[in-house]
């Protein structure tokens, strides 16, 4: 009995730190515009969705603001290929570059 009232606990406690998302703003997109000319909020947020459901499949989501520009410019295209290739995840490169500019967005050119 202990075990399930701890393994549901768990697994609330899982799930509201999941859906702990910020939303995005159209400052946000005026911030993204300093590094990526033509970026849409429409981007930034499919980048949003697409980190959420394909990364935390494999490990747990890490704060944007984890990385600097040139770590996610590195560790974005390494781990998409490794998801397509393990997982048969099936991110496309416009997926990929919505997840990065997601991730710089709310990261690096945000906290600076």
């Amino acid at each position: 009995m202990k075990k399930w009232i701890f393994l549901s606990i768990a697994a609330v406690a899982v799930g509201c730190a999941a859906s702990k998302q910020v939303a995005i703003t159209e400052a946000d997109v005026t911030l993204a515009k300093t590094e990526f000319s033509g970026v849409t909020l429409a981007e930034l947020q499919t980048g949003q969705v697409l980190y959420t459901e394909h990364c935390q499949s494999c490990h747990a989501l890490k704060d944007p603001a984890s990385e600097g520009v040139r770590g996610w410019k590195h560790h974005v295209p390494e781990m998409v290929e490794m998801a397509n290739k393990d997982k048969g995840a099936g991110i496309d490169k416009k997926e990929e570059q919505a997840i990065l500019r997601y991730l710089v967005t709310m990261g690096p050119l945000k906290k600076s």
